[in-house]
C-alpha cells in the first residue's frame, strides 16, 4: 500500500512542476492575458478610446476668451473677460491628467504583438493606438513643451513619468510625427467602417499637427521648422483632394440634427435619442434665450474668403458697420 501512495504523490508532484497547467485566468473575469487576442478583443478595447474625443458643447470654450456668457450679468461671465484667470499652481485638472488615458492606449499596443492577429490586422490596431496616443501627446506638448515620453505601461516598480527625466519638445514632437506617419501608411483606409478612426482621420491629426509644430518652431526659432511644414503641406494636399467641399451652409456645420451626411465631415459624435446620447446646445446656443455670445477675439479668429486675416486681407469691409464686418 505505501508503495502505490508513495507512486501517486509521485506523478502529483512531478505533475505540479509543469507551470502551465498551473496558470489558469478565470474565464469570466477577463485580464491582459486573455482579453486581447482575436480582433475582436482589440475592436471591442478600442471603442472606450473614442471618449476622449471632444463632444459637442460649450464647456471647453466657456472657459477662454471666445465667449461670452451672459445667463448671469457680471457673474457668469468669462474669467477670461473679467480678468480673474490665475495660473494653477497644481496638476490637477490639467491635461497632465491626460497620462492616465494614454496608459490605457499603451496598454493596447503592448498587446498587439503578442496576439493571434494577422501581420495586417496588428499594424491596423496599432495605427489606432498612435493616433489616440499622438492625439493626447499634442495636448501635452501644446500645454508643456517638453513632457516625459511614456510609450509602454509602467510596471510598480517604474517611476519615469514622476522622476524620470523630461523629455525635449524637439523629441515629442518627433515621436508624434513619426506615429501619425506609420499610422498613415498602416491603417485601414476605411477603417471599422462608417465614423470610425480611418486614414483620413490620421491624416487630418498630421496635418493639424504638422502646421501647429512648424509655426510655432518658425516663429520662435527653435529651427526645423520646414519639416513639420512641408509634411502638413503634403498630407493636406492629399486629404483636400478626397474631401474638396465643406457644407455648402455654414451654420449646417453647428445646427444640423446629425452631420452624417454633411460634406467634408471626417469624423463626427453621433447622438440619437433612442439610446439617450443627446445634447443641449440648441437650447443654450441657438435660440433667442442663447446665453453665449461672441467675443470680438472669436470674431478677429476667423479668415477671410482669401485665407488672409482681417488686418491684411482687402476682402475686410471694416468693423464701423455690423453688418459689414460679418460679411
Amino acid at each position: 500500500m505505501r508503495k502505490y501512495l508513495y507512486l501517486i504523490c509521485t506523478v502529483l508532484l512531478t505533475g505540479c512542476l509543469n507551470n502551465d497547467f498551473l496558470e489558469r485566468y478565470p474565464l469570466g473575469d477577463p485580464t491582459a492575458e486573455t482579453a486581447f487576442k482575436t480582433y475582436d478583443n482589440f475592436k471591442a478595447y478600442a471603442w472606450g478610446l473614442y471618449e476622449t474625443l471632444p463632444s459637442l458643447g460649450y464647456g471647453s470654450e466657456n472657459s477662454t476668451d471666445d465667449i461670452s456668457y451672459n445667463q448671469t450679468r457680471g457673474s457668469s461671465e468669462s474669467n477670461w473677460i473679467r480678468k480673474l484667470v490665475t495660473i494653477p499652481d497644481k496638476k490637477d485638472n490639467t491635461v497632465w491628467s491626460y497620462y492616465s488615458y494614454i496608459r490605457r492606449v499603451n496598454l493596447m499596443l503592448d498587446r498587439i504583438e503578442g496576439s493571434d492577429m494577422t501581420d495586417t490586422e496588428k499594424k491596423h490596431w496599432r495605427s489606432v493606438g498612435y493616433f489616440f496616443r499622438s492625439y493626447r501627446y499634442f495636448s501635452l506638448l501644446s500645454a508643456y513643451g517638453g513632457v516625459p515620453w511614456i510609450d509602454h505601461v509602467l510596471s510598480d516598480d517604474e517611476t519615469e513619468l514622476i522622476e524620470g527625466p523630461r523629455a525635449s519638445r524637439d523629441e515629442i514632437a518627433e515621436h508624434i510625427l513619426n506615429d501619425l506617419k506609420d499610422a498613415e501608411r498602416d491603417i485601414n483606409v476605411d477603417g471599422e467602417g462608417a465614423n470610425t478612426i480611418n486614414k483620413a482621420c490620421v491624416q487630418a491629426l498630421l496635418s493639424r499637427f504638422c502646421l501647429f509644430e512648424g509655426t510655432w518652431r518658425k516663429y520662435h526659432g527653435l529651427g526645423n521648422a520646414e519639416t513639420y511644414l512641408r509634411e502638413c503641406k503634403r498630407v493636406s494636399a492629399e486629404l483636400i483632394e478626397k474631401y474638396p467641399n465643406i457644407a455648402d451652409c455654414y451654420d449646417d456645420l453647428f445646427c444640423s440634427l446629425e452631420l452624417k451626411d454633411v460634406p467634408g465631415v471626417i469624423l463626427y459624435r453621433e447622438y440619437s435619442n433612442a439610446v439617450g446620447v443627446v445634447h443641449a446646445v440648441s437650447i443654450g446656443g441657438t435660440t433667442a434665450t442663447s446665453f453665449y455670445n461672441p467675443t470680438r477675439d472669436l470674431v478677429d479668429s476667423y479668415l477671410c474668403s482669401d485665407g488672409k486675416p482681417r488686418w491684411t486681407s482687402v476682402l475686410f469691409k471694416g468693423d464701423e458697420d455690423l453688418y459689414d464686418e460679418f460679411s
